[in-house]
């Protein structure tokens, strides 16, 4: 009973820290003054439960660095709201899957074959998410000029390079 307990915890607790790693290196910018200093130097808002108004904070900056006109602004919003609606069931579905997980984590008796199939659920519906971050942000970069993507392509660098010298302090 504890082995079994112990299996299913680890598997819950690393798809959840999956989930929560990415959530938080997409919701924190680089050190505050650096080079990315800006709305996206503090903790994500969504932790206090309005992640729109943070996406939002850090669209703004964006849209702001790469100095887009009122067309492309008015297009990549359009493609964000769009991601937005889509994302949202998907993450609705993902809680779904969690609970019952945990459910499965406080059942009297076992079922390898019900935990795998959410395991495969949960992993599928990851996979789905992250093919819709791609496919958005495809969207996005479209709507921009060459100096425009160039600029966007330094931006991730450095936000990137920020992160990783980040790491464990």
């Amino acid at each position: 009973m504890k082995k079994r307990n112990l299996i299913i915890s680890s598997v819950l607790a690393a798809g959840m820290l999956t989930i929560g790693s990415a959530g938080t290196v997409y919701a924190y910018g680089g050190p505050e003054g650096g080079p990315m200093s800006g709305p996206m130097d503090r903790p994500c808002e969504h932790y206090r439960g309005d992640h729109s108004a943070a996406r939002n904070d850090r669209m703004m900056y964006m849209m702001n660095r790469l100095e887009l006109d009122r067309k492309q602004r008015e297009a990549i919003s359009k493609i964000r709201d769009e991601q937005d609606k889509k994302m949202q069931a998907k993450m609705d579905e993902m809680k779904q899957i969690r609970n019952a997980m945990r459910e499965q984590a406080r059942a009297e008796k076992y079922d390898a074959a019900k935990v795998r199939e959410l395991a495969d659920k949960q992993a599928k519906l990851m996979s789905d998410m992250m093919v819709e971050r791609m496919e958005t942000m495809d969207q996005i970069r479209k709507q921009l000029n060459e100096q425009q993507a160039a600029r966007m392509e330094e931006m991730k660098a450095r936000m990137m390079e920020n992160r990783s010298g980040n790491v464990g302090n």
